[in-house]
C-alpha cells in the first residue's frame, strides 16, 4: 500500500494561534507514520506559510511555502509539495471560518473537517443559533449588536434578559473576548472587549449551570459519543479554566444525567451537526440552567486536540484511541 501524503497545517493569524500549536503537536504524534507521509506547514501570526521540520513556531530561516495559482500546487523553494489530503489544525479566524476550506476546495485537495459552509456557519454563533433553533434545538436566548450601530444600554439588556448576561464576539473561540456582566459598571468594558475581536457582538441571557459536551464524528451518517459534564472552576468556562493544567474545572465522563436526558442531548447534537452542514468532526456544547433546562451553546467544527481537550477524551472513552481517531478523520476526508 502506497503512502498517503498528508499536509498538516497549524498556527494561523487568529487569537487561538498557541492553542492550534498545542493541538497540532498531539495530532502529529498520533498520526500513523507507516500510512502517512506528513508535511508540516506552520502559518505565522502574520499569515506567512513556512515549511518546518517539527510542530513549532516558524522563523525566517524556514522555507516559505508559496501557492502557484497557474498549476494549483504548493511550493517550498523550487520543490513541489505533494498533497493527497490536508488536515487543518487551525482554530478561530482564517482557519475555522471557511477561508482555508475554500482555498483547499479551489485546489481540489480533500481536507479533514467541516465544509466551507459548515465552517462559516459554526464560526458565527448567531447563524449557528438560528439554524439550530429552526431545527428544533433549544438555544440560549440572545441578540446581536453590530458595532457599526449604537450599542444597547445595560438597562435595555437588563429588561430583556435580566441582570446577568454574557457578552461575546460572534466569531471567535476558546472564550476569547467573552465577559460575564453582572451590573451596569461592567457593561462598557465588556462590549468594548468583545468589539476588539469582532464587528458582531452576541449578548446572551446567562445560563450558569454545568456544561455538557458531545463529540460527533462522520459525514452523512454521523455518530455521537457519550456526554462529558463540566463543572466549571471559575465564574464561567473561560480560557484559563479551559486550558490551564491547574484549572479547578471537573470533568465527568459519562455525565451525571438520566438516560433519557443523555439520549436527548445526543440527538440534539446530531440534529445541530446536520443543520449546520458539519462534516468530519465537531464538538457540540450545551448548557443547563438551574431548572435543568438544556440549551445548545455552540458548535466547534475543529475541536481542540490539546492535552486537556474533551473531544479526543470522549472518543477514547468510547474505545477509539487517539491514533485511530486521527486515521478515521483522514479517511472521512478522503471519502
Amino acid at each position: 500500500m502506497s503512502m498517503i501524503n498528508l499536509l498538516l497545517l497549524f498556527g494561523g493569524k487568529s487569537s487561538e494561534h498557541e492553542v492550534s500549536l498545542n493541538s497540532a503537536r498531539n495530532v502529529f504524534e498520533a498520526i500513523d507514520k507507516g500510512q502517512y507521509n506528513v508535511t508540516l506547514v506552520a502559518i505565522t501570526k502574520g499569515g506567512e506559510w513556512r515549511l518546518v521540520d517539527t510542530v513549532r513556531e516558524a522563523n525566517d530561516t524556514d522555507a516559505a511555502v508559496i501557492l502557484d495559482l497557474a498549476d494549483g500546487h504548493f511550493y517550498a523553494g523550487s520543490d513541489q509539495l505533494t498533497v493527497d489530503v490536508a488536515f487543518p489544525v487551525l482554530h478561530g479566524k482564517f482557519g475555522e471560518d471557511g477561508t482555508i476550506q475554500g482555498l483547499l476546495e479551489l485546489l481540489n485537495i480533500p481536507y479533514v473537517g467541516p465544509t466551507v459552509l459548515g465552517a462559516a456557519v459554526t464560526m458565527n454563533k448567531d447563524m449557528t443559533k438560528r439554524l439550530a433553533r429552526d431545527a428544533g434545538v433549544p438555544v440560549v436566548p440572545w441578540r446581536v449588536w453590530n458595532t457599526e450601530t449604537k450599542a444597547p444600554s445595560y438597562k435595555e439588556i437588563q429588561n430583556e434578559f435580566g441582570g446577568v448576561v454574557f457578552v461575546k464576539p460572534s466569531r471567535a473561540g476558546s472564550s476569547m473576548g467573552v465577559s460575564r456582566v453582572e451590573n451596569a459598571g461592567q457593561w462598557q468594558a465588556a462590549i468594548d472587549l468583545a468589539a476588539q475581536h469582532d464587528t458582531e457582538v452576541l449578548i446572551e441571557k446567562a445560563v450558569t449551570g454545568n456544561e455538557f459536551q458531545v463529540a460527533v464524528l462522520g459525514n452523512a451518517t454521523p455518530r455521537a459519543t457519550d456526554i462529558c459534564e463540566i463543572v466549571i472552576g471559575a465564574k464561567f468556562h473561560d480560557f484559563e479554566d479551559k486550558y490551564n493544567q491547574d484549572s479547578a474545572a471537573q470533568f465527568f465522563i459519562p455525565a451525571r444525567l438520566s438516560q433519557a436526558t443523555t439520549e436527548q442531548i445526543r440527538e440534539w447534537a446530531i440534529r445541530s451537526y446536520k443543520a449546520t452542514n458539519c462534516r468530519g468532526m465537531a464538538r457540540v456544547d450545551f448548557l443547563a440552567d438551574a431548572d435543568g433546562q438544556i440549551y445548545l451553546n455552540e458548535i466547534n467544527s475543529i475541536p481542540g486536540f490539546t492535552g486537556v481537550s474533551v473531544y479526543p477524551k470522549l472518543w477514547n472513552a468510547a474505545g477509539i484511541g487517539y491514533s485511530q481517531l486521527i486515521s478515521n478523520l483522514i479517511k472521512l476526508a478522503l471519502q
